[in-house]
């Protein structure tokens, strides 16, 4: 990317110094994300930069949007007070909603009014995760690669209200004690942080996957798992007198988080129908 439009100063900061701080904005329908900016010097003729950045957004808050709209800016800090962030370059990309779940690749030319050349190109994946796509991989984990089910509890997970459905599926142990008005909240809003914390984590590992077995996907998540199992450790509650077991309360979680996405019910969920208790999971929480 290069040529964000002018700002003064821009003769030394971005002529001499060279500074750039790209990063990208993308909108589909009235949801927004963007990246972070990515910081890079003596980028005078341009630069080469890796958002880096995944975005989950739901098609059903878009039913009559197509296009996901992309806008990369160069970020300033006292320049901005005016004019804001100066901007590089625009571009669209229209999605194929029955693109069967297969992964698509883009590379799309950006443009700018008042720019005769392009200020550079942005290269993009996307993937539309047909629901009944996540129902099956999260019922039937067994008969999927943790690969798949990562990218698919991304999918969930990156959502306005994915740190709620962890919240609403956790063991009841794991919950604030009856009567605690009070300290309860306080409890609430620390669990809701280290969650948040917790799926950032998840966040950053799943999206580096390509092509990783089941075995070096369970390696790379394995420090995940040993956070996820202090959490439960510091808030769990049990009854009085009850041992606590860790594993077992991860186990439940997952498990009702995993029908609770999958909107099955838990009461009618059969043992045979899913992977819940495989070796699989328990070398997981145990690794």
């Amino acid at each position: 990317v290069r040529d964000a439009e002018w700002r003064p100063g821009d003769g030394l900061i971005v002529g001499v110094l060279g500074l750039s701080r790209p990063y990208v904005k993308v909108a589909f329908g009235a949801q927004t994300d963007q990246s972070v900016p990515r910081m890079k010097f003596l980028a005078q003729s341009g630069c080469d930069v890796n958002f880096n950045k995944r975005m989950v957004f739901s098609l059903d808050e878009g039913p009559d949007c197509d296009g996901i709209q992309m806008t990369v800016f160069d970020q300033r800090t006292v320049q901005a007070a005016w004019h804001g962030d100066p901007v590089i370059g625009t571009a669209e990309i229209l999605i194929e909603r029955d693109s069967g779940g297969t992964l698509v690749h883009e590379k799309v030319e950006l443009k700018r009014n008042g720019s005769e050349n392009s200020p550079g190109w942005l290269s993009v994946q996307y993937r539309v995760m047909n629901r009944d796509v996540v129902r099956d991989t999260l019922h039937f984990v067994g008969a999927h690669s943790l690969r798949d089910i990562s990218n698919t509890m991304v999918s969930v997970l990156k959502t306005p209200v994915g740190v709620n459905r962890l919240l609403e599926t956790r063991p009841k142990q794991v919950t604030p004690a009856a009567g605690a008005l009070f300290a309860g909240c306080i409890q609430e809003k620390k669990l809701r942080k280290r969650l948040e914390q917790l799926a950032a984590s998840f966040f950053r590992e799943a999206d580096s996957f390509s092509e990783e077995t089941d075995a070096e996907v369970l390696g790379r998540l394995a420090p995940l798992s040993r956070e996820f199992l202090l959490l439960i450790a510091d808030f769990a509650q049990p009854k009085k007198g009850e041992q606590l077991d860790t594993v077992a309360l991860a186990s439940e979680w997952l498990k009702n988080l995993f029908l609770g996405c999958a909107e099955v019910d838990q009461s009618v969920a059969g043992s045979g129908t899913s992977a819940f208790g495989s070796e699989r999971l328990h070398r997981w929480l145990t690794s």
